[in-house]
């Protein structure tokens, strides 16, 4: 269960208090114990318009401040810390607010008895006129209390203190009941106040993972966070971690609108971010070699491994999936993964993995394009060993269309597509192979040695036989290939005249690329074959001078 998982983790982090959050504090108060003011000080890191507050944990409304004036103890914006009127508010409504926030402290400052505390209170009692506001001073940024280098925020007695009232005038917990989490009895809530931040395409403000806003979610008389019961621990817990994790560029991966979460329930020097989103060749080497030789770079007995993935819906988030496995059978997986994908030109080249971002990239001419499916497709196959689905294939060969050609990481991504669902063609098509004697492929090899002929012949042409005709002859190779054969013969006639070497070179490639017959229409994995038979012939004869077969091959690369 998601929840339970990120309550368990939450126990390895130094959470703030209850109602507490990371906050963005841009200015101190700096006070003596009889509340003089110092001054104020300057917490803004930055230059310029960049500068941007201390993110520091400090008491929170989460989503309960909406429209109604709801002071923060002891650290909130201008407008209730100083009665400041921002651009657009209203000055009676700021005064109300201002008010509001000098009642909350003398509140405090009269049940805790804590000097400090009371230094606040007698500094809006007697001292306030003498505080010195910079100029550059906006409304807008958060102010908070320093007494006798004491933050006041910090101290125990308050968060205690804020907890309570907050809890107690907002309504944030309800009747007992017994906690879906922990399965104590205790104060269900009402609200989940911590929303969840960091997801692009999501409101700035956060977005709800836990909410019921209408009578449809609502059952056996019960409503709003009661549906799913929760005591406040629990839910603060589970939604703290899970800020952590977005947060933490160790223990998450962003991928357009998607953000996919990883943790271990105990503490573990397995990490997989980089293996998905910036592969280090060496590093996937060793991981190969280490679970082909049975030797995992992590022992077996490792904790459980925790996925989840996440996607922006209007005010709240969308958890796609979530994953239980265990690192072992993770490191397996993604072995398995980058087998899939392998690419070579020839058996002495090495291969260079790819990460998630440009493979699903390789299929949208915009990285806003992409669709959080089609990354959590891919880091879900990555982790689970499961079959990449036809819905890939079926766009990248949509993009090949497109294009009118076949990328690298388009190739790769078909490459892992059919292998997933065929394991046999593993090592039939990491490079050129020309025993494969498949229709499809060889089409696709056809299509490369005619392109290869045309440019031998004229040069560089402002359009290739590839780029008219590349979308028909992967779809429906008989309607195509007499007309692109016949321009061939005239193409190598021309180049017996030129270099008669190069001529004969090339027209035994195109007599080895040569299908038994011409499918009059492909499916959509014999569309696949064709692409990557296109692929590995272009490959071939792209490879560096030293290894070229041709005489007199020139200096493109593939």
């Amino acid at each position: 269960m998601l929840l339970q998982g990120l309550v368990e983790y939450s126990h390895r982090l130094q959470l703030p208090p209850s109602l507490y959050a990371p906050v963005q504090i841009h200015r101190l108060i700096d006070l003596r114990l009889d509340g003089a003011p110092l001054g104020m000080v300057d917490l803004r890191e930055g230059e310029g318009k960049r500068k941007q507050g201390k993110l520091y944990p400090a008491p929170s409304l989460g989503n309960l401040r909406t429209s109604k004036i709801a002071p923060v103890l002891l650290c909130d914006n201008g407008g209730y810390v100083l009665g400041k009127v921002a651009e657009g508010k209203k000055s009676e409504r700021v005064q109300e607010q201002h008010q509001a926030f000098k009642q909350l402290v003398q509140e405090c400052a009269k049940r805790l008895k804590l000097p400090e505390v009371q230094a606040v209170a007698a500094f809006y009692e007697n001292h306030f006129s003498a505080l010195a506001i910079p100029d550059d001073y906006d409304a807008a940024e958060n102010v908070t209390f320093r007494v006798n280098g004491q933050w006041l925020i910090d101290l125990p007695q308050v968060a205690k203190f804020w907890a309570e009232y907050a809890a107690r005038t907002h309504e944030i917990t309800g009747e007992p009941a017994e906690c879906m989490v922990c399965g104590e009895v205790k104060p269900a809530t009402r609200i989940h106040l911590v929303p969840t931040k960091g997801i692009p395409g999501g409101q700035s403000s956060g977005m709800a993972l836990i909410s019921v806003n209408s009578d449809a979610f609502e059952s056996y008389g019960l409503k709003s966070g009661f549906v799913s019961p929760l005591c406040l621990d629990c839910s603060e817990r589970a939604l703290k971690a899970l800020d952590v994790l977005i947060r933490d560029e160790r223990t998450h991966l962003t991928i357009s609108n998607l953000v996919y979460c990883f943790w271990t329930r105990q503490e573990s020097e397995f990490s997989i971010v980089r293996m998905l989103s910036d592969p280090d060749p060496n590093a996937v080497k060793h991981l190969l070699e280490s679970v082909k030789t049975g030797r995992p770079s992590a022992p077996l007995n490792e904790p459980d491994f925790y996925a989840v993935a996440l996607s922006p819906n209007s005010a709240r988030v969308v958890v796609r999936s979530y994953l239980e496995l265990t690192v072992p059978e993770v490191q397996r997986n993604l072995a398995q993964w980058f087998e899939w994908q392998r690419l070579r030109r020839d058996p002495e080249s090495g291969d260079t993995p790819l990460g998630v971002f440009r493979l699903a990239m390789s299929l949208y001419r915009e990285s806003k394009d992409i669709p959080p499916h089609v990354p959590e497709t891919l880091v879900r196959s990555a982790f689970t060993g499961a079959p990449l689905p036809n819905f890939l294939l079926q766009a990248a060969v949509q993009r090949n269309r497109a294009e009118q050609g076949v990328r690298y990481e388009r190739a790769k991504l078909i490459k892992a597509v059919l292998v997933s669902q065929e394991t046999q063609l593993k090592e039939a098509l990491t490079m050129l192979n020309r025993e494969l004697n498949d229709p499809a492929y060889k089409c696709g090899r056809l299509l490369a040695v005619i392109e290869r002929i045309q440019g031998a012949a004229i040069g560089n042409p402002n359009a290739t036989l590839t780029d008219k005709y590349y979308g028909s002859a992967s779809t429906a190779p008989a309607s195509v290939f007499g007309v692109l054969l016949r321009m061939t013969q005239l193409h190598l006639s021309k180049l017996r005249k030129q270099s008669e070497g190069r001529a004969v070179w090339l027209e035994r490639e195109l007599h080895d690329a040569m299908p038994d017959h011409f499918p009059t229409t492909l499916s959509l994995k014999e569309q696949g074959l064709f692409a990557l038979g296109y692929y590995h012939q272009r490959s071939e004869f792209f490879k560096p001078k030293s290894d070229a077969i041709e005489e007199g091959n020139d200096d493109e690369t593939a």
